[in-house]
């Protein structure tokens, strides 16, 4: 676990290993049926603004969330999906503020609205959780289709089904 300032130290490590990933070194990546999913290594948000990687995740742990008004909120973990295998083409969205590693199908949170990562266009600005502000906004940099097919990891909150990956405003499963 930690703060969220770690965040900025994950997104820089997981860039790092980005890089292996597209040279076919490993790493975990990828999807779940219905192509919504996260490595292994993503930090999910707290409810006490420490982080935990998304592996950790049990039910009934309290997240940062958001409302369907875009408003902050803790938000209780009700189900977790089995880790499986990609069912979806992985991609690595990359923002002014950091990245993601998910599925082109996974959605986020955008000026007010749900829209899948397909949808996004380069110089969108996302949603996303920060020590100074959780609406705070990422710009849309790039978006770099990954090549693997490995464990990866989803979970539903209550309410809006809205919660914090590396920052991120992201949508569970249903």
């Amino acid at each position: 676990m930690g703060n969220l300032n770690d965040v900025d130290k994950s997104v820089q490590s997981q860039m790092q290993t980005t890089t292996k990933q597209k040279t076919g070194a490993g790493g975990v990546i990828g999807g779940v049926v219905g192509g919504l999913c996260f490595p292994r290594d993503t930090l999910i948000t707290m409810d006490n603004e420490t982080t935990k990687k998304i592996q950790d995740i049990k039910i009934g742990d309290l997240v940062k969330g958001i409302d369907i008004e875009g408003n902050l909120e803790t938000k209780e973990v009700i189900f977790i999906k089995e880790p499986s295998l990609t069912k979806s083409q992985p991609v690595e969205l990359y923002t002014d503020r950091g990245s993601l590693i998910t599925t082109i199908d996974q959605e986020v949170y955008r000026n007010g609205e749900e829209i899948k990562l397909s949808d996004i266009r380069i110089g969108d600005y996302i949603t996303m959780l920060s020590p100074s502000s959780y609406k705070s906004r990422a710009k849309v940099l790039d978006i770099i289709k990954l090549n693997s097919n490995d464990i990866t990891y989803h979970f539903d909150v209550n309410g809006f089904n809205f919660f914090f990956a590396n920052g991120f405003a992201v949508a569970g499963l249903n």
